[in-house]
């Protein structure tokens, strides 16, 4: 369970990154 709960949450910070670099070009 807590490796899924860790991977989930790696993988939304990881979206929320590429999305922050994404705005940021703009």
């Amino acid at each position: 369970m807590d490796i899924l709960f860790n991977m989930r949450a790696f993988v939304s910070v990881a979206e929320t990154g590429s999305f922050t670099a994404a705005a940021q070009r703009l």
